[in-house]
């Protein structure tokens, strides 16, 4: 069955016209310029009322029906798909039809199908007197039979008013673009608005539901239709959905605003993948669903109760190739001609947008005034052209710059000069065009934008002149285009200098800034901008059906078994609080909870079969580790992965590449700020990890907090410091950004193998154990600092070059103990454990053959073991062709033994080398997960273990 992307919007260019007798003939609505003349795909639908009270003598069929372009809806989305669906049929040269829609196109790196076909679902707004349901079905047939094959969406015109000139335009837009709403109608207003949204949503969904086929991909576009994924997912639970936000996600003290909040963001989360303009957008997206919803987020995605929904930033762009052959045509190259014959002499700024509350033309106005006051050089020299585009809403803003305008001109114009040329119109696309190629500068004074395609459009048309852009910092493009002059438009001063700068520029640092701008512009275009957003659609979906809980399968102990007995060297990571041990209680939250004797015992018996390692990986502190240190063949992890303890070896090592810790002085502070309005709430300040516990606080109360603080935290330094906020049961854990579990992993894995590897991790490698370790008592060396730390890893890597003797290190108590000069080392007394001969998995550590584990268990509960799962899941990926030996045979041997090349490029390569391998990756509990198995609880953990440990 072809794939098929269904892709649902409000606006969609077409316009239908039923044919009537002559006496009534209805004209279509026909485009106001050229510009809309070549605008694609599909819209809103309109006709005409037809005179009378009775349809025509002759009932309409689909041959009477006209269809035809139109100009209203998303132009950027309506060029952007047309792009894509043009490039596909003329690649397979075949029809786009309801009968014959294309095969998929697939790439090299990819099997998930581009954007081929599409069943445009639009609306249609045909008066009650034509809406019968003759007349419906010749639509639809034409819409269907049209080469776009489309399907109709039939609204009443109370319908488009309460949903679109109500709600959508009074109630959603103006909080969207930071502007609190206001109901000039009262409440009984918003209600019967709100229930309009509702029933236009549901007749889109069900146009969905009722066309859809279980390989179509449903893109749903803008906040015209936010409750759709939702209620598509309701009927179709395993769909494939996306939706895409076009305009501004605002902050979550505004968007709390909305009385309908909740019912929103349920809407939205029942895509799998939502895509944003920009990061700030989608930022504003994750702390609202935390902070309104009490939801996990993390930069990726947001945690529901049993499944996750991705996010991602897909900026849209232009499809360039298009602009630049309309731009070329005679028409184009004659306005541009009389033009810069108009203006010879003068310098030209060119404005091109809406006359609303949020395109800030006024702003733009009062800041040229202020420009021609302060360099009274450029007066007479110097025009402003300001196209003013119609807008659906009146506004007092209008009058404003007509005032504004009026008043430039009349102080600053004269008989022959006009400062500021206004026009109110639409213009033609060829002369829009023409103006934006002969301007000295463009100027973008948005006070709150989606993207603004505008400044994409003015660099291409710039190839040879090289003018600069001005563009405001709340234009969604601002973060995109860094080469341009980047302004607040609340300050005046600041945009009228930005003009003068753009007016005197060298030459050089145009050409210089438009490059840059250009190479961005040409390669983030509207073919890009699709496909990479329906082409993620699929593959997250795919991902989340896998970690969604329903669907990892539960571990039972004979596969593990199985496994175990048929492997001969093996390595456990596991996690403690929550994995083998049980969580501490709400009132121990904070306080020191020495594990259960028997867990300790079960580790040690699993870790004595000299075929095992076993690693805990815990998030605790290292002096809560304390009752498995000395055990031989165990290693430990504490604080998340910032200190790791090999097995077998006597010395921590800190996974901190730097030590700049000030970021946690800001922490406390914030976590103190809470603290005092938390009652029963406490820090715990770790040697590198700080933690916020609400565990004895009020539930209701303290989760309330603790979202506030997890979104105070991210607002205020997840932008300025490295830093990882984890939010675990009854706590907050910030840890460095660039440690986590899965990277430990990759580090012990790499510290066990002893073979050469070309690409290593970007940790601290100590030389591997050549003999027996030496075990320090309990205790007695909690107290060396991180700095000791760190001095002692980069004296290891200097070890590990050959830099320093054995001097170093034979004599302090055995090798991968590496005594950094000038720092006082503590006692390492004899136990027990040190004293007996070293396990065979110890001796065999040191062996110089390169060795892989051909059994690797991972079991944890939480998000930072997500990061665990994920790394492992790489080394059981498809055997590359590097490889391979050089005969084209494999290379590898069953036991874990690497028999072949002598030095391989990463430890993954290594990995796919072993035949017969066998790895787990075990989630503890209920919840989606990138774990291949899961376990219900703890005590299934130990019973696993148990089984192994007896085998």
């Amino acid at each position: 069955m072809p794939t098929r992307t269904l892709v649902v919007s409000l606006f969609l260019p077409l316009t239908a016209t039923a044919a009537a007798p002559a006496a009534t003939q209805t004209q279509s609505t026909s485009p106001t310029s050229d510009a809309l003349s070549n605008r694609p795909v599909a819209s809103v639908l309109r006709t005409r009322r037809l005179s009378g009270a009775t349809l025509p003598a002759n009932a309409p069929t689909p041959e009477s029906i006209s269809i035809e372009i139109s100009g209203l809806g998303n132009i950027g989305l309506q060029n952007a798909v047309e792009s894509v669906r043009t490039e596909s049929l003329s690649n397979h040269h075949a029809s786009f039809s309801d009968v014959a829609i294309p095969e998929p196109t697939t790439s090299s790196s990819s099997t998930i199908p581009c954007l081929n076909a599409s069943i445009l679902v639009l609306s249609q707004c045909f008066p009650r007197i034509i809406g019968r349901m003759i007349l419906k079905l010749a639509v639809s047939k034409a819409l269907l039979n049209h080469s776009r094959s489309c399907l109709a969406v039939f609204l009443t015109e109370e319908e488009i008013d309460g949903h679109y000139n109500q709600f959508c335009k009074q109630v959603l837009w103006r909080p969207f673009h930071y502007q609190l709403p206001d109901y000039p109608k009262g409440q009984a207003f918003e209600e019967r608005a709100w229930k309009q949204y509702v029933a236009v949503n549901q007749k889109f969904a069900d146009v969905i539901i009722a066309n859809h086929q279980p390989t179509d991909i449903v893109w749903v576009n803008d906040y015209h239709l936010m409750l759709v994924p939702q209620m598509v997912r309701q009927a179709l639970p395993d769909a494939t959905i996306g939706f895409f936000l076009h305009i501004p996600f605002p902050s979550s003290e505004i968007f709390r605003c909305l009385p309908v909040r909740k019912q929103i963001l349920e809407g939205i989360l029942g895509a799998d993948l939502v895509g944003f303009q920009t990061y700030s957008f989608l930022r504003h997206f994750l702390m609202t669903c935390t902070r309104l919803l009490s939801l996990d987020s993390t930069p990726r995605g947001i945690q529901l109760e049993n499944k996750a929904v991705k996010v991602g930033i897909f900026p849209i762009g232009i499809n360039v190739d298009s602009l630049n052959t309309k731009r070329n045509q005679s028409e184009v190259h004659e306005m541009i001609f009389s033009l810069r014959e108009k203006y010879a002499g003068k310098k030209v700024l060119i404005g091109r947008d809406k006359n609303d509350l949020v395109k800030g033309v006024r702003q733009k106005m009062l800041a040229f005034e202020l420009f021609l006051e302060e360099r009274k050089e450029f007066q007479s020299k110097v025009v402003l052209i300001q196209v003013a585009l119609s807008t659906t809403e009146e506004n007092e803003n209008e009058t404003q710059v007509n005032e504004i305008v009026s008043r430039i001109n009349s102080k600053f114009g004269t008989i022959e000069y006009v400062p500021v040329v206004y026009l109110q119109q639409n213009i033609s696309f060829s002369h829009y065009l023409a103006l934006l190629s002969i301007a000295d500068a463009c100027l973008i004074t948005s006070l709150r934008d989606g993207m603004n395609l505008t400044s994409h459009e003015y660099v291409v048309c710039q190839e040879e002149k090289m003018s600069p852009l001005i563009i405001s910092e709340f234009a969604g493009t601002y973060s995109s285009l860094g080469a341009a002059l980047r302004v607040n438009p609340w300050d005046t001063q600041e945009v009228a200098d930005a003009i003068y700068d753009a007016l005197t520029m060298s030459e050089e640092e145009k050409a210089s800034r438009w490059r840059e701008m250009y190479a961005y512009v040409s390669t983030h275009t509207a073919q890009s901008y699709v496909q990479k957003f329906v082409n993620e659609i699929p593959r997250v979906h795919e991902e989340l059906v896998r970690l969604e809980t329903s669907h990892i399968p539960l571990l039972q102990p004979e596969i593990v078994l199985t496994a175990y007995q048929t492997s001969k060297k093996r390595i456990f990571f596991l996690d403690h609080d929550g994995t083998i041990a049980h969580h501490v209680p709400d009132t121990l939250c904070d306080e020191f909870v020495e594990t259960e004797p028997s867990v300790v015992s079960l580790v040690k018996t699993l870790a004595s079969n000299p075929q095992n390692l076993v690693y805990i990986m815990s998030g605790r502190r290292r002096k809560e580790l304390i009752q498995f240190v000395g055990i031989p063949n165990v290693g430990l992890c504490a604080e998340n992965g910032c200190f790791v303890l090999y097995a077998n070896q006597q010395r921590w090592h800190t996974m901190l590449t730097d030590q700049d810790l000030s970021w946690r002085k800001q922490v406390v502070d914030i976590f103190d700020y809470y603290t005092d309005r938390t009652p029963g709430s406490s820090i715990q300040q770790n040697e590198i990890s700080i933690i916020w516990h609400f565990g004895r606080a009020d539930a209701s109360f303290g989760t309330w907090q603790a979202l506030e603080c997890q979104n105070h935290i991210q607002n205020a330094l997840g932008s300025q410091y490295p830093i990882t906020l984890f939010a675990k049961k009854k706590k907050i854990e910030i840890c460095p950004r660039n440690v986590n579990k899965g990277r430990i992993l990759r580090r012990i894995l790499e510290h066990h193998y002893q073979g050469k590897l070309s690409k290593r991790s970007s940790f601290p490698h100590p030389p591997p154990p050549t003999r027996a370790a030496t075990i320090p008592a309990k205790g007695s060396f909690f107290n060396i600092s991180v700095a000791s730390d760190v001095a002692n890893s980069k004296a290891e890597r200097y070890a590990s070059s050959g830099g320093l003797t054995d001097a170093l290190t034979g004599s302090a108590g055995g090798a991968g103990i590496v005594v950094a000069p000038g720092i006082p080392q503590p006692p390492l007394p004899t136990t027990a454990a040190s004293a007996a001969p070293p396990p065979p998995a110890a001796a065999a550590s040191g062996s110089s053959n390169p060795s892989c584990f051909d059994f690797i268990m991972c079991i944890g509960d939480d998000r930072s073991d997500e990061h665990m799962f994920e790394y492992v899941h790489l080394l059981d990926s498809a055997t590359s062709p590097a490889a391979k030996s050089d005969d084209g045979g494999d290379s590898s041997d069953v036991g874990g033994q690497v028999a072949a090349k002598p030095v391989v490029q990463s430890l993954q390569e290594a990995y796919q080398n072993v035949v017969g391998k066998s790895i787990f990756s075990v989630t503890v509990g209920s919840k989606s997960s990138s774990a291949r198995w899961h376990v219900a609880g703890v005590d299934d953990v130990v019973e696993i273990l148990g089984v192994l440990v007896q085998s």
